[in-house]
């Protein structure tokens, strides 16, 4: 495994920072964190901060969209709303085709 970057995060907890040099690879120890249940260890990917923000935004439209038995999830920075992507227009939520 081919890591470009190792290093750690400032604050409280020792958490580390990886940049792996190749996708593959970032995969499999991603795919890695249920073996992880019951320690003191987890893996979590670092999104750019304007990504982060739209995520956080997304949090209400799902679930007000599931309080109306529709199915809904995210994906990075996409709403899907019973497997279709859905935007906003004017504040309201628009399913395209």
């Amino acid at each position: 495994m081919q890591l470009e970057r190792v290093h750690p995060t400032p604050g409280k907890t020792r958490s580390i920072v990886e940049k792996f040099g190749f996708f593959k690879d970032r995969e499999v120890v991603r795919r890695q964190w249920k073996r992880l249940n019951g320690t003191n260890f987890s893996v979590f990917e670092q999104f750019p901060p304007e990504v982060v923000a739209k995520r956080r935004g997304l949090v209400q439209k799902i679930k007000e969209s599931r309080r109306q038995g529709k199915r809904s999830l995210k994906a990075y920075d996409i709403l899907y709303v019973d497997g279709r992507p859905v935007k906003e227009y004017g504040g309201e939520l628009v399913i395209l085709p």
